[in-house]
């Protein structure tokens, strides 16, 4: 008897052992269920549905909008950990030194690779990583927003508030209080646009798109401190910033 069958032998001696005649149970026989072919004059068409949602309903789509397929979406999503973390720690910096050198675009190779990057996406999206970067540093705005010597300036900070009844939990990208002690609410966005993109289509898509968001962070935190907020959207392809209402 083999080593795993000896642990099982126990439950064999208490086991009934069953005649042929009481171990047999009738099955009720089952008729098979043969498929048939189609008639061959049989022509399909599309089902009509019981109703149609009145034009008023629906939601305009801009005439450039596309639909990403999850590989590009996976893309993006990876572009935009990776352009975040980047701004996360050039915040911590002296912007007047170096900032970038071997070693660190050997960091995102590395990270692009843990993140399931192909060898044929990597050097794409290290392309675009160094161009948003780059972009973000040589704009007077972009330098503004990642000066270390702001007061209580913070990077990736966690919020946590009580909104309609609910507990919310953010992540604000990076904020900061202003000379004016005005704190700053600044929403990173890696987006690329295409050329023929306007800054006023831009505006109009900030607020569509991220208006309730950036609100909700500003009620959260003007419920921590009695102070005056300002929220932005700051895109870093372009670069762009979009100033949005904080209510």
């Amino acid at each position: 008897m083999s080593s795993l069958l000896k642990y099982l032998e126990p439950f064999f001696d208490d086991a009934t052992v069953m005649s042929p005649e009481t171990a047999m149970i009738e099955e009720p026989e089952v008729k098979s269920k043969m498929l048939f072919r189609l008639d061959p004059a049989f022509i399909w068409s599309e089902p009509v549905p019981d109703f149609e949602i009145d034009e008023s309903f629906k939601l305009p789509i801009e005439a450039d909008a596309t639909v990403d397929n999850p590989i590009n979406f996976q893309l993006e999503l990876v572009l935009g950990n990776l352009v975040h973390q980047e701004l996360h720690r050039i915040s911590r910096c002296d912007l007047n030194s170096e900032l970038f050198d071997s070693n660190r675009t050997t960091s995102w190779r590395n990270f692009l690779q843990s993140e399931g990057m192909t060898n044929e996406d990597i050097p794409r999206m290290l392309e675009r990583t160094a161009r948003q970067l780059e972009n973000v540093l040589a704009d007077e705005k972009g330098r503004f927003i990642l000066d270390r010597d702001h007061v209580d300036a913070q990077s990736e900070v966690s919020y946590t508030g009580y909104f309609k009844g609910e507990i919310q939990n953010v992540i604000v990208d990076r904020t900061f209080i202003d000379e004016q002690g005005i704190r700053w609410i600044v929403d990173y966005k890696t987006t690329a646009f295409s050329p023929t993109k306007k800054p006023e289509d831009i505006v109009k898509h900030s607020r569509q798109n991220y208006q309730t968001q950036l609100s909700g962070y500003a009620r959260i935190l003007q419920a921590i401190e009695d102070r005056p907020v300002k929220c932005v959207v700051y895109y870093t392809d372009v670069p762009l910033m979009v100033e949005l209402e904080s209510e």
